[in-house]
């Protein structure tokens, strides 16, 4: 089977991997094949299809069909859709509701001049939401707050040569993140143009950015794994000096209990 690049593109939008897309597609021209054939006509490696026909089967992408050998049958895609747009509603829906509350509650205390509110701006897919952070991070030229999970440091890390040209510029970027075996690499490599600290409290999943004290971002990563452009992450920008403020004030709080993590030692 020839698999059109701009389907496999299509699908992977939504949150499929390069596996799950072939063998969906496969599963599509087959109406419906044990592993083997699925393995066969999409090419992914037999030791790697039941896993994927299980996440596809997770998914809701793929019915089970109880025969001996097991038989896969594709779902329409129109109809994950459908489930996939629920969720989106879902999901700025609850942001839109803590867009109110930010602005009524999250403000400073004290006297303090009247500001005239900031602009917000939504992003859907993970994709858009890494450009985003890439223009954010071009924008900047004093500081940059960075705080998320142990897997966002392995996301950050596709940054760098950013980060290489904003340590030349002499801006600041502190990075905070639970670290993991799994994060340790990327960690090690951040801490050659950030200063990072092992963050004590590893989170909810969901993850902030700072520039310069005049804008933010706020994501939550779906799921929260290390593809730097595969997932179906919700993110709310905004440049309102009033959330922009609150926010940093939440990163130093949580800053202040990190300890340091230093750059990796060069081989004797």
């Amino acid at each position: 089977m020839a698999i059109e690049q701009e389907h496999m593109e299509k699908v992977q939008d939504y949150g499929l991997t390069e596996y799950e897309a072939r063998a969906y597609l496969a599963l599509l021209e087959l109406h419906g094949g044990t592993a083997r054939e699925v393995a066969s006509l999409s090419r992914v490696p037999r030791t790697k299809i039941y896993q994927v026909l299980d996440d596809l089967h997770e998914k809701r992408l793929a019915e089970v069909i109880p025969e001996r050998p097991k038989r896969y049958v594709a779902v329409p895609f129109e109809e994950y859709l459908e489930r996939f747009e629920e969720e989106y509603e879902e999901k700025l829906e609850k942001i839109s509701q803590d867009r109110e509350l930010a602005r009524e509650e999250l403000v400073p205390t004290g006297e303090r001049e009247p500001t005239q509110a900031g602009a917000f701006q939504i992003f859907k897919g993970r994709k858009n939401v890494t450009t985003k952070i890439e223009e954010m991070l071009q924008e900047a030229d004093g500081e940059v707050f960075h705080v998320g999970s142990g897997p966002a440091a392995e996301r950050f890390q596709y940054h760098t040569p950013v980060l290489e040209d904003l340590d030349g510029e002499d801006v600041t970027v502190r990075a905070l993140f639970p670290k993991t075996d799994a994060n340790e690499a990327a960690l090690d490599e951040l801490a050659e143009t950030c200063v990072v600290r092992d963050r004590e409290d590893p989170g909810a999943g969901s993850a902030i950015m700072i520039v310069d004290e005049d804008q933010a971002i706020v994501w939550h990563p779906v799921p929260d794994d290390s593809h730097v452009f595969q997932g179906d992450d919700v993110a709310m920008w905004t440049d309102d000096g009033v959330v922009v403020e609150d926010l940093k004030a939440g990163f130093e709080a949580s800053w202040s209990t990190g300890e340091e993590v230093p750059p990796c030692s060069p081989p004797a």
